[in-house]
Protein backbone atom coordinates (compact mmCIF):
# COMPACT_ATOMS: atom_id res chain seq x y z
CA UNK A 1 0.00 0.00 0.00
CA UNK A 2 1.19 3.43 -0.91
CA UNK A 3 0.02 6.84 -2.07
CA UNK A 4 -0.10 7.89 -5.70
CA UNK A 5 -0.71 11.25 -7.33
CA UNK A 6 -2.22 12.66 -10.48
CA UNK A 7 -0.64 15.72 -12.10
CA UNK A 8 -2.70 18.81 -12.98
CA UNK A 9 0.17 20.11 -15.13
CA UNK A 10 3.88 19.44 -15.73
CA UNK A 11 5.95 20.00 -12.56
CA UNK A 12 8.30 23.00 -12.47
CA UNK A 13 11.19 23.84 -10.10
CA UNK A 14 8.87 26.31 -8.34
CA UNK A 15 6.68 23.37 -7.20
CA UNK A 16 9.48 22.18 -4.93
CA UNK A 17 10.42 25.48 -3.25
CA UNK A 18 8.03 25.04 -0.33
CA UNK A 19 7.17 22.18 2.02
CA UNK A 20 4.03 20.15 1.52
CA UNK A 21 2.42 18.84 -1.61
CA UNK A 22 3.58 20.45 -4.87
CA UNK A 23 0.98 22.67 -6.58
CA UNK A 24 1.16 20.52 -9.74
CA UNK A 25 -0.55 17.64 -7.88
CA UNK A 26 -4.29 17.53 -8.62
CA UNK A 27 -5.17 14.59 -6.37
CA UNK A 28 -3.67 12.11 -3.94
CA UNK A 29 -5.03 8.57 -3.64
CA UNK A 30 -4.16 5.23 -2.06
CA UNK A 31 -3.13 2.30 -4.25
CA UNK A 32 -2.46 -1.40 -3.92
CA UNK A 33 0.56 -2.11 -6.11
CA UNK A 34 0.91 -5.72 -7.18
CA UNK A 35 4.49 -6.95 -7.60
CA UNK A 36 6.25 -10.10 -8.56
CA UNK A 37 7.85 -10.16 -5.10
CA UNK A 38 11.11 -12.13 -5.33
CA UNK A 39 13.97 -11.68 -2.85
CA UNK A 40 16.86 -14.13 -3.03
CA UNK A 41 19.69 -12.53 -1.08
CA UNK A 42 20.28 -12.87 2.66
CA UNK A 43 20.33 -9.07 3.02
CA UNK A 44 17.89 -7.54 0.52
CA UNK A 45 18.51 -4.01 -0.75
CA UNK A 46 16.78 -1.53 -3.04
CA UNK A 47 18.76 -2.62 -6.12
CA UNK A 48 17.60 -6.23 -5.77
CA UNK A 49 14.04 -5.15 -5.11
CA UNK A 50 13.99 -3.06 -8.29
CA UNK A 51 15.86 -5.62 -10.42
CA UNK A 52 13.67 -8.57 -9.43
CA UNK A 53 10.38 -6.80 -8.94
CA UNK A 54 10.21 -4.19 -11.68
CA UNK A 55 7.65 -6.44 -13.35
CA UNK A 56 4.40 -5.12 -11.88
CA UNK A 57 1.23 -7.12 -12.13
CA UNK A 58 -0.95 -4.04 -11.77
CA UNK A 59 -2.30 -1.27 -9.57
CA UNK A 60 -5.67 -0.99 -7.84
CA UNK A 61 -6.39 2.72 -7.29
CA UNK A 62 -8.77 4.56 -4.99
CA UNK A 63 -10.59 7.79 -5.88
CA UNK A 64 -8.57 10.10 -3.67
CA UNK A 65 -9.09 13.79 -3.08
CA UNK A 66 -7.78 17.08 -4.38
CA UNK A 67 -4.34 17.76 -3.00
CA UNK A 68 -4.85 20.18 -0.14
CA UNK A 69 -3.13 20.57 3.21
CA UNK A 70 -5.08 18.29 5.55
CA UNK A 71 -2.84 18.04 8.59
CA UNK A 72 -1.00 14.83 9.43
CA UNK A 73 -1.88 12.05 6.97
CA UNK A 74 -2.03 8.35 7.74
CA UNK A 75 -1.67 5.16 5.72
CA UNK A 76 -2.73 1.70 6.94
CA UNK A 77 -2.62 -1.76 5.36
CA UNK A 78 -5.22 -4.39 6.31
CA UNK A 79 -5.34 -8.05 5.27
CA UNK A 80 -8.66 -9.79 5.93
CA UNK A 81 -9.55 -6.95 8.32
CA UNK A 82 -6.35 -7.31 10.39
CA UNK A 83 -4.02 -4.30 10.56
CA UNK A 84 -0.58 -5.24 9.17
CA UNK A 85 1.15 -1.86 9.40
CA UNK A 86 0.34 1.81 9.75
CA UNK A 87 2.07 5.19 9.55
CA UNK A 88 0.75 8.55 10.68
CA UNK A 89 3.34 11.15 9.79
CA UNK A 90 4.19 14.09 7.56
CA UNK A 91 6.72 11.65 6.04
CA UNK A 92 3.89 10.47 3.78
CA UNK A 93 3.49 13.83 2.04
CA UNK A 94 7.24 14.52 2.18
CA UNK A 95 7.77 11.23 0.31
CA UNK A 96 5.34 12.39 -2.39
CA UNK A 97 7.31 15.61 -2.94
CA UNK A 98 10.76 14.00 -2.82
CA UNK A 99 9.75 11.12 -5.12
CA UNK A 100 8.23 13.52 -7.65
CA UNK A 101 11.27 15.82 -7.51
CA UNK A 102 13.58 12.82 -8.09
CA UNK A 103 11.47 11.55 -11.01
CA UNK A 104 11.24 14.97 -12.68
CA UNK A 105 15.02 15.38 -12.47
CA UNK A 106 15.82 11.95 -13.93
CA UNK A 107 13.27 12.27 -16.73
CA UNK A 108 14.54 15.76 -17.63
CA UNK A 109 18.09 14.39 -17.93
CA UNK A 110 16.90 12.12 -20.75
CA UNK A 111 14.62 14.75 -22.31
CA UNK A 112 11.23 13.54 -21.09
CA UNK A 113 8.67 15.97 -19.68
CA UNK A 114 5.77 14.90 -17.50
CA UNK A 115 2.20 15.80 -18.51
CA UNK A 116 -1.13 16.65 -16.90
CA UNK A 117 -3.20 13.59 -16.06
CA UNK A 118 -0.24 11.28 -15.46
CA UNK A 119 -0.41 8.97 -12.44
CA UNK A 120 2.77 8.60 -10.38
CA UNK A 121 3.31 5.92 -7.75
CA UNK A 122 5.33 7.70 -5.08
CA UNK A 123 6.77 4.77 -3.14
CA UNK A 124 5.78 3.34 0.20
CA UNK A 125 7.10 4.11 3.64
CA UNK A 126 5.43 0.87 4.77
CA UNK A 127 6.72 -2.64 4.20
CA UNK A 128 6.00 -5.03 1.35
CA UNK A 129 3.78 -7.96 2.26
CA UNK A 130 3.93 -11.25 0.36
CA UNK A 131 0.49 -12.70 -0.31
CA UNK A 132 0.50 -16.50 -0.18
CA UNK A 133 -3.21 -17.19 0.21
CA UNK A 134 -6.52 -15.88 -1.06
CA UNK A 135 -7.42 -12.74 0.92
CA UNK A 136 -8.90 -9.28 0.98
CA UNK A 137 -6.57 -6.26 1.09
CA UNK A 138 -7.59 -2.76 2.14
CA UNK A 139 -5.46 0.36 2.15
CA UNK A 140 -6.88 3.24 4.18
CA UNK A 141 -5.40 6.72 4.11
CA UNK A 142 -6.68 9.73 5.99
CA UNK A 143 -7.64 12.06 4.42
CA UNK A 144 -7.04 10.57 0.96
CA UNK A 145 -9.53 7.68 1.03
CA UNK A 146 -9.26 3.94 0.73
CA UNK A 147 -9.02 1.14 -1.79
CA UNK A 148 -9.84 -2.54 -1.48
CA UNK A 149 -9.07 -5.64 -3.57
CA UNK A 150 -9.81 -9.33 -3.31
CA UNK A 151 -6.74 -11.40 -4.22
CA UNK A 152 -7.29 -14.96 -5.36
CA UNK A 153 -4.05 -16.82 -4.76
CA UNK A 154 -2.99 -19.65 -7.02
CA UNK A 155 0.25 -21.46 -6.25
CA UNK A 156 2.28 -21.68 -9.46
CA UNK A 157 5.02 -24.29 -9.61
Amino acid sequence: GELAIELSRPPTPRDFQTKGLPDCVSRVFPVIELHQYVIRSQKPDAAELIANNALHAGVVAGRGIKALDHGIPSLSIYKDGILLETCSSMTLTATIASSLRWLVHHLNVIGIEMRAGQMILTGSVLGLFPIKETCSLRIKSEPFGEVEAFIEYEDVV
